[in-house]
């Protein structure tokens, strides 16, 4: 008798001892423990009893459990350590006012029917799968520190590095000596290029040169190309060569959420693939040479993308289904396949150039690809005869388009443009026919906004008035809305202005002295002058010394 006979006979039974008395003619005849017979059965899906009608009800409040699970969660850390316990966490809340009366167990089991609890808490998010277009439409870039953490001297394995600086004497003065591993994964297909680098940490000048070296074509049976979109994290970004990327060359430039590493999953297997692959084998065999290290891997790149490794499978596993990331790869069309051209490493110096708006409204640009060329910037917004903007080659683009862009009401305003096509005698293709009664006058903004100021205003010259002589300037400057054009002021008293008094020689001060005098005068008084100012003095300066003199005399003439 098998054990889903025996579900269906105990369900049959009315009673419990029946019930009892089958499982154990059923221990006796198989020879199991009762224990035993009883787990196989609720695997098979019996159960002893009828479920509770309040099965899974309680009487702690939702929003207790709740405070419960949070605090249990801010006692986890970073390596998933659990500082702090249930039972630790009841006793706080209740110290807190929080009542929570059910055994530590039971508060976990509680947590646990929830999902609450810290290792369900813990567990990943669920994700959303990603998709790319085509081979080299998505290009995924990252960089790590290689397990061969160093090459010159004593050789350490990177895994059992978790703190690389603290309470490590072999690292102090080699932190340059770091070996980093960039990879540029095809996000498609799956194909990779493993680049090493010697450094302290990640630099714009590695990730630039990993990049290049990934897109261009060596050795010639490897993949290649330039991607539309590239994705990295906050880490392998760089201001200067997002710069690059997206003015320069056209690529968009997409940054994932720090600590969402699995954004960019394909670079994510491809780390462990090299890990696994080649790197493992580092231990075993130590490169002399960065030069040696690189050689090797890409070598071994190469060859795992082919899947031509004798003794290994080195497909990419995608669950449904095992494919051959080179031959993926191969399925790219003529038109989905960018060449990077010869002078690419250059191409971050292409900055932006300032031309001046000619009067049809046109700038001229050598761009590095096509040579030189006429551009439309008629439709550019806010661009006017004579203006300048900003115009930057699209390096990449074998059109020769360029990006110009101008600010305009507090705001960029760009656009994409192509050079215009002319004939074989210079002149444009586009441009009206003398004779053909088609003239075609384009107004820029400015020139649309002139003239609605001028619609605005209305005709105005000798004997017209503008705005129909609604506005009254001269009325508005004798007097104000509402006064009678009178102005009323608090007066103010200041200061007289001290002008310099005149300097009198000799004979100038004898003439006013003899002025003030009068009958007083006498002869002996020019001698006495002569000798007190032999150089002459201010006129201010004798008229104190008069007064002086006279209200001495007067002061005499009373006491006498």
């Amino acid at each position: 008798m098998t054990i889903h006979d025996l579900v269906r006979r105990l369900q049959a039974a009315e009673t419990g001892a029946e019930r009892s008395r089958l499982i154990g003619e059923h221990a006796a005849l198989t020879g199991a423990p009762r224990g035993r017979v009883t787990a196989q059965l609720r695997a098979a899906g019996w159960r002893s009893r009828r479920a509770r009608s309040d099965a899974g009800a309680t009487r702690v409040p939702e929003e207790h459990l709740r405070l419960l699970a949070a605090a249990l969660r801010t006692g986890v850390r970073k390596g998933g350590q659990r500082t702090l316990g249930v039972q630790v966490a009841l006793q706080t809340l209740r110290q807190s006012g929080i009542r929570i009366d059910v055994t530590p167990a039971q508060a976990a089991r509680l947590l646990r029917d929830r999902g609450l609890d810290v290792a369900t808490q813990s567990a990943p998010t669920s994700h959303t799968a990603l998709r790319s277009e085509h081979p080299n439409h998505v290009h995924q870039v990252d960089a790590s520190v290689c397990t061969l953490y160093y090459l010159r001297g004593r050789q350490h394995d990177a895994a059992a590095i978790h703190e690389p600086y603290k309470n490590k004497d072999f690292m102090r003065g080699k932190e340059r000596l770091k070996v980093w591993r960039y990879v540029v994964v095809d996000h498609k297909s799956g194909c990779f290029v493993p680049r090493y680098y010697q450094q302290a940490a990640e630099t714009a000048e590695a990730t630039w040169d990993a990049l290049l070296r990934a897109w261009e074509r060596n050795p010639p049976e490897r993949w290649h190309g330039v991607p539309r979109i590239v994705m990295w994290d906050k880490g392998t970004e760089h201001a200067a060569i997002r710069a690059a990327l997206e003015q320069g060359f056209g690529i968009t430039c997409l940054v994932h959420a720090p600590g969402n590493a699995r954004t960019k999953g394909a670079v994510e297997a491809a780390m462990w693939a090299i890990e696994q692959g080649f790197e493992s084998r580092l231990r075993l065999q130590h490169p002399e040479s960065l030069d040696e290290l690189n050689e090797a891997a890409l070598e071994w790149a190469v060859r795992c993308c082919a899947n031509t490794i004798e003794g290994l499978d080195t497909r990419l596993d995608r669950r449904v289904r095992k494919i051959c990331r080179q031959e993926s790869w191969s399925r790219i069309t003529p038109e989905q396949l960018v060449e990077l051209p010869p002078g690419a490493r250059d191409f971050a110096m292409h900055r932006a150039q300032t031309r001046k708006v000619r009067g049809d409204l046109t700038v001229s640009f050598r761009h590095p690809l096509t040579g030189i060329g006429l551009y439309d910037v008629a439709r550019l917004r806010g661009v006017a005869v004579g203006r300048t903007i900003n115009v930057q080659p699209l390096s990449l683009d074998r059109g020769g388009a360029v990006r110009a862009w101008t600010e305009h009401g507090g705001r960029e305003w760009e656009a994409r443009l192509t050079p215009l096509a002319h004939d074989q005698d210079g002149q444009r293709e586009d441009a009206i026919t003398i004779g053909s009664g088609a003239y075609r006058t384009h107004r820029t903004g400015v020139e649309r906004a002139g003239a609605e100021l001028r619609e605005l205003a209305g005709e105005y010259g000798p004997g017209k008035e503008p705005f129909g002589g609604a506005i009254r300037a001269l009325d508005a400057a004798r007097k104000g809305d509402g006064d009678d054009g009178t102005v009323s002021f608090v007066p103010r008293l200041g200061e007289p202005l001290a002008a310099p008094s005149p300097h009198l020689a000799v004979v100038e001060i004898a003439r006013l002295w003899k002025r003030l005098a009068g009958a007083d005068w006498r002869e002996e008084t020019f001698d006495a002058i002569a000798a007190r100012w032999p150089r002459g003095a201010a006129q201010t300066e004798v008229e104190q010394a008069f007064a002086a003199a006279a209200a001495e005399d007067e002061q005499d003439q009373q006491l006498a």
